[in-house]
């Protein structure tokens, strides 16, 4: 049953941009339950079954309505409870709660509902091209800007969905968490610090994409600007995003005494 789920996703929901990370999610997810497999060796039979069975008939519920309906998001998100009930089945809340970094990290492959991401698009848009020409007008570039179109000098750029960084905060807050957990800072307010870093250093990177896009255009012509150098452009920002996150963890797990490890486990 949930096999043919994700047989429908490859073709289609994962198709989409904002999706395309949901598959290496998914396989990070099933290295996590596999690396975690010893907790089944050391679980017990669940003194009470009727939370597992909660969780596996709302699951079970839900992946129905999601089906019939073909709302993905709903069918994708049922695949939640429904693990978790089998665990619990299994091994009660011990096994649960040993097991539930993993779950967490498959929800972020579930796709968000279409208004959701076109939302989110539109605020992270107008955000990062206002800030983008402003930083140009600072620095003594022409530029104006009219919504998401930023004119520099005789040439305009469009702020497209793709420089957004709707995909960047999604793909930069899987291998955030997924590096917190394997070495997480040493107490609980830096991993707090060292979480709620992910979004803003995603954003910063798309606004100095847009810069930098711009000023390429700007000195080089509109061909350089949308040729290789544009797609370039995103790897660089997202390399140097995760190092910015990278750098942060890494000071934020120097100092602190023996024993106080806050770990996503």
């Amino acid at each position: 049953m949930l096999g043919m789920s994700y047989v429908r996703f490859a073709q289609s929901a994962w198709l989409a941009q904002d999706a395309e990370h949901a598959p290496i999610v998914i396989a990070i997810a099933l290295f996590l339950f596999w690396r975690t497999r010893g907790a089944f060796l050391e679980s017990l039979p669940p003194n009470r079954i009727w939370p597992a069975i909660a969780m596996l008939a709302f699951g079970v519920a839900l992946y129905l309505l999601g089906a019939r309906t073909k709302i993905i998001p709903f069918e994708a998100f049922a695949h939640l409870p429904i693990i978790a009930g089998a665990l619990w089945l299994v091994g009660g809340p011990q096994l649960l709660m040993r097991m539930w970094f993993p779950i967490l990290f498959l929800a972020i492959s579930i796709p968000l509902p279409a208004f959701v991401i076109a939302q989110a698009t539109a605020n992270l848009k107008a955000l990062v091209s206002a800030a983008a020409a402003d930083l140009l007008y600072f620095f003594g570039y022409p530029t104006a800007r009219d919504g998401v179109i930023i004119t520099i000098g005789q040439y305009q750029l469009l702020v497209a969905e793709a420089c957004a960084g709707m995909n960047s905060i999604i793909s930069l807050s899987a291998v955030g968490l997924l590096y917190l957990h394997l070495v997480p800072p040493r107490n609980a307010w830096r991993l707090g610090i060292a979480i709620l870093s992910i979004v803003p250093i995603a954003i910063g990177a798309n606004i100095v994409r847009i810069v930098l896009l711009s000023l390429i255009t700007y000195h080089l012509g509109d061909q350089a600007g949308q040729g290789f150098l544009h797609e370039f452009a995103g790897f660089v920002m997202f390399a140097f995003a995760l190092a910015a996150f990278l750098a942060i963890s890494a000071l934020l797990s120097i100092g602190g005494g023996k024993g106080d490890g806050a770990k996503i486990a």
